[in-house]
């Protein structure tokens, strides 16, 4: 099997360092008694004078262009959750120099500040996904292919999993799908939320990520993540529901945010429900190793690992899997 390679391992250091750190802001929630407002530097997607990529620069998804070639194929695009559609924007670069459509999609509560951020649920983050699709499917496009990263494969497979729908996309790509996070200290937001503070990320960012990721993390918002992917894990089991369409899976052997063994164990629920799924995996200490403007410093391997994927789900090829 062909593998890419990149990185050092972490291992259970990081686990106990993760422990420790929501032990704290649990003790430090608890003794102020109340969620003080953050200070957010104007350069932050979180705060007021910053958007996303799409808001800024006007940008239009395919369902919404004056001129329309609905033999081409088409993706839609969707990024992570705290995300922006900066994630897929290398991925749209390439497709559209092959003659393929994209649409990165805006999950609903993302893109503008902490305020809409904090307060937005996470079927409103679902919700513009289903609405480029069904006005895709209405301009008359016949092939429409998705691609999503993150929590994103986690609310396109609670859609596909809940929705019955026809026509199918004709081909799922998810790469590192947040179904098992690695901090299992999150699945705790729904019982701490009142006592836990907005977790601040922007330590792990880069400048490219502290402009196109939210670097505060609200209570409400950890809350909603976890609901988002209890709906996909009973979506998937229960619903009867089968996709005959090809799903592709990557997910990256040491990825920070979402377990790999969530991932298997998702492969392993499709697979013997008997769809059609292939599990790929990256060598990578990344999560989400497409999106290499958002690594810190990243490597000639990093840089190959962006460009073999991308052509890789253009191509339409499928094998080396595992």
């Amino acid at each position: 099997m062909k593998v890419y390679q990149a990185g050092n391992r972490n291992g259970n250091m990081r686990r106990l360092r993760h422990l420790a750190a929501w032990t704290i802001l649990v003790g430090v929630g608890f003794l102020s008694g109340c969620h003080t407002p953050p200070n957010i530097p104007d350069g932050w997607m979180d705060s007021q004078a910053v958007n996303d990529p799409t808001i800024d620069h006007r940008y239009i998804p395919v369902s919404q262009r004056k001129i329309h070639n609905t033999n081409q194929p088409v993706w839609i695009a969707v990024h992570g959750f705290s995300s922006s559609t900066a994630e897929l924007e290398a991925f749209e670069t390439q497709a559209t120099k092959q003659g393929q459509s994209v649409s990165r999609i805006l999950l609903g509560g993302h893109g503008r500040n902490y305020e809409d951020f904090k307060k937005s649920t996470w079927r409103e983050w679902q919700a513009p996904i289903r609405n480029e699709y069904d006005l895709l499917v209405k301009a008359g496009y016949k092939d429409i292919r998705i691609i999503a990263v993150s929590t994103g494969a986690t609310l396109v497979l609670h859609w596909l999993f809940s929705a019955d729908l026809k026509p199918l996309p004709t081909q799922i790509v998810l790469i590192d799908p947040y179904w098992v996070p690695q901090e299992k200290e999150v699945l705790l937001s729904p019982i701490l939320a009142p006592l836990i503070p907005d977790v601040s990320r922007a330590e792990k960012r880069n400048a490219h990520g502290l402009r196109t990721k939210y670097n505060i993390m609200p209570a409400h918002a950890l809350v909603q993540l976890v609901a988002c992917t209890g709906k996909a894990h009973a979506a998937v089991k229960w619903s009867g529901i089968r996709i005959d369409s090809p799903i592709t899976v990557y997910q990256s052997t040491r990825d920070s945010v979402s377990d790999p063994a969530g991932t298997r164990l998702l492969v392993s629920q499709l697979t013997e429900t008997g769809h059609d799924v292939v599990l790929r995996w990256v060598v990578s200490p990344h999560h989400v190793p497409i999106d290499v403007a958002s690594i810190d410093h990243p490597t000639d391997g990093d840089i190959q690992i962006q460009k073999q994927m991308i052509a890789q789900i253009l191509s339409g090829r499928r094998n080396n899997a595992d």
